[in-house]
């Protein structure tokens, strides 16, 4: 199940664990996760 599991979930997590992050780490980290 865990497989199936989108990595949108990961983003959304990594939103909720580090809502004070920056945009400009956010978009690195996000570009790193695609």
């Amino acid at each position: 199940m865990n497989r199936t599991t989108p990595p949108t979930i990961k983003k959304d997590e990594l939103k909720s664990t580090t809502p004070k992050m920056p945009v400009r780490l956010s978009s690195s980290i996000s570009n790193l996760i695609s």
